[in-house]
Parts: C-alpha cells; structure tokens; sequence
C-alpha cells in the first residue's frame, strides 16, 4: 500500500544552519516520520542570508536525501507561483505542512495554489513562534499588515495550527481565532551521550551564547548584566551565531568595549551543528534572554550536554530550577541574573557538578518521556 504523501515547505533546510531552530524542528520531523509517510521537501538552494547556492547539490530537482526523504533545492528564479503550482500537482500531497507564518514563497503561495485550486489535501502550518509577542515587535509595521490582509481574506480559513506549547496556542488564537490548533511539541530525535564530569575553578567562569544576532535574541541583555557585575572573576564569554543585524551588533560591541579587563568576551561566527555539542561542553553556563521561543532548540542541546542554562521566561522551559538544570529569569529582574552569574562563578567542581548532573537528567527525562510520534501521526491522517 502506498504511504500518504507529507508535503513539507520551508525556506532553509539542511545542509543549511543559519536558520537555526526552524531547520532543526524539520529536520526531527523527517526523520521521525519518514518510515510511514513519504516525505517531500521544498526549500531554497541557499542559506539564511546567503547569496551563494549550496555547492555540490542539484537544484530544481527531487534529489534523495535518505530513504523516505526526498528533497527539492529551488533556486531563486523557480521560487515562483507558476513552478510551486506545477510542483504540489505533480506529487499530489495528502498533507502540506508549512513552517513559517509570514514565507511568501514557502506560506503563502501553497495556500493560495489550495485555495484556488482545491485538492483532498489537508494544511498544517507550524508558526515556529512567529506570533509571539516578542517576535512580533520586529518589523511590526509588515507583520500587522499580513496579519490584518489574512484576517480579512480568509486565507487560513482551511488551516490547522500546530502549537508548541500552552503560549503559542494563545499567540495563535490572537489572530486565528476560529481555526483548530493541535499543540504538539516539537519532536526530537537526538541520542544523548554519557553524562561525564567537568573541570571548574572557584572565581573562573565560561559562558556561552548560541543563536542568531537580531534583537528578539537579546545579546545585548546579557552584555547589560555583565557590565553590572563587580567580581574580580576571570570570565570568558563566547558568542555564536550569524550576524544578521549589522546596525545591532554594532550596538553590542560599544558595551563589550565597556566591559571589565577581567571579561574576556570573542565573538566566534556561525557554528555548524555538528560542532555544537563539543562547543557546549567546553563551557560551564549556556545563556540566552530571549524575547521569546517556541522552543529554544539551542536551549535543549544545552541541557542534552549536561550544562545548565540561564534563560528568560519567554521560552516553554519553566521548570528548571527546581531540577537543579537552570533557570528562567524574567529579563526585568537584571539583579537576579547578576546574582547567579556571580554564584555559579564562585563554585568550585563538586559544587557545579549539582548543576551539570542536574541538566543532563533535564533532558534525558524530556527524551524519555517525549513520546509525540503517535500523537503526530494522528495529525497527519
């Protein structure tokens, strides 16, 4: 019997990382799915921010990824209405699954093409925390326009939402109030090594940051937290990820300048994803003040390292504290994130170690017990 057919439209996929979260959440989907559905990918021959197409991949053609998985790399020319039409009739998808709210070529016109030329094919679209609040306040001026046209048009009429978790659902239903929303968390398909113990000296403290330089991730909170600490600590804080906002950057330099001698802060460029688990563990505290995630996949890999983290309350990860993985400061409560930075600087190994035991146990429970598959396939029939 022939397996139903997933459409799955993205603008970035791997071997594409810039993206961040949103690639990593196809990804998992993929390949947790593929030995029951077959899967097709549409996406973009570039990376986020790039000009220059991946090299070695075929573009404009379904090309086998793995087996169940087959993926179209479009390139620039062909990301249009007409060919994304031709395509979605030539593989006769039972389901499309999109992964942006706001993708004109990856949202938009899949659901018009379904709009206007109806098909047995049903539509489920994954914001990918687009609609949080926090997301929102970047460029709001176009998003309310989107929003406000897709309201009046009814251009989601037929769509289910998928949600993360209890927040996005309410993001979602500010806009779409009458469309179902299935609040599934996002599956995950990483194996967790063995949990090992880690050097750390009393006064000397490593911190890291992983994720896109933009606002909404807020690097500049900590820059601000940090030029409000007053310890004579020896402090190391390396930075990740792909500079998308020059203009901000440049913002976050002026503090960095503005720091202590003592603060060794370095900006280290985009990382790829095989490199991050090995990144991760060279550092004692994973730190992200994030205006806001739908599920912070940086955040998780942290935990699956066995490094706590420290984070907003913006992100489904409330619970750490009281596990001994982390926490989740609100960012107005600067003086409270000052007061951990300083006391985790302050232990020695046999006092940190709480913490590393504590946030490799954090994510072996969540993998444990995140047994979503049958609740996706239940979405997808």
């Amino acid at each position: 019997m022939q397996k139903p057919i997933i459409l799955i439209c993205i603008d970035w996929f791997t071997p594409g990382y810039l993206a961040g979260g949103p690639i990593k959440s196809a990804l998992n989907f993929c390949k947790s799915l593929m030995d029951d559905y077959e899967i097709y990918v549409l996406t973009s021959n570039k990376d986020a921010g790039n000009e220059t197409p991946y090299p070695g991949i075929l573009t404009n053609k379904w090309i086998d990824f793995e087996k169940g998985i087959k993926v179209q790399y479009l390139s620039q020319e062909n990301q249009n209405y007409s060919n994304i039409k031709q395509i979605i009739k030539e593989i006769q998808p039972n389901y499309i699954y999109l992964n942006s709210i706001f993708s004109i070529h990856y949202t938009f016109f899949p659901v018009i093409i379904q709009k206007w030329n109806p098909t047995k094919c049903k539509i489920v679209l994954a914001p990918r925390g687009m609609l949080h609040k926090g997301a929102l306040q970047y460029k709001p001026l176009k998003k309310r326009l989107f929003l406000r046209f897709a309201q009046l048009t009814g251009m989601f009429k037929e769509v289910v939402f998928q949600a993360t978790d209890a927040q996005e659902k309410a993001d979602i239903q500010a806009h779409f109030i009458n469309n179902p929303i299935v609040v599934l968390p996002n599956l995950n398909v990483a194996q967790q090594a063995s949990f090992i113990s880690t050097e750390k000296k009393a006064g000397y403290l490593d911190l890291i940051f992983i994720s896109r330089i933009v606002p909404k991730k807020n690097l500049i909170g900590i820059l601000d937290v940090l030029g409000h600490i007053n310890l004579s600590i020896h402090l190391t804080f390396n930075i990740y990820g792909s500079i998308e906002d020059k203009t901000y950057y440049s913002d976050c330099e002026a503090i960095i300048a503005r720091l202590p001698l003592n603060f060794k802060v370095n900006y280290c460029g985009p990382i790829r994803p095989e490199n991050i688990d090995q990144a991760l563990k060279a550092h004692h505290l994973f730190v992200l003040p994030t205006f806001g995630e739908n599920f912070g996949h940086a955040i998780f890999e942290a935990l699956l390292a066995g490094r706590p983290v420290l984070i907003s309350d913006q992100t489904p990860w409330q619970d750490l504290e009281e596990k001994n993985a982390g926490w989740a400061i609100p960012l107005v409560n600067k003086e409270k994130w000052v007061e951990i930075i300083a006391s985790i600087s302050n232990m020695d190994a046999t006092q940190f170690e709480e913490y590393t035991k504590g946030a490799w146990n954090y994510a072996a429970g969540y993998l444990k017990n995140n047994n979503l598959l049958k609740e996706y396939q239940n979405l997808f029939s």
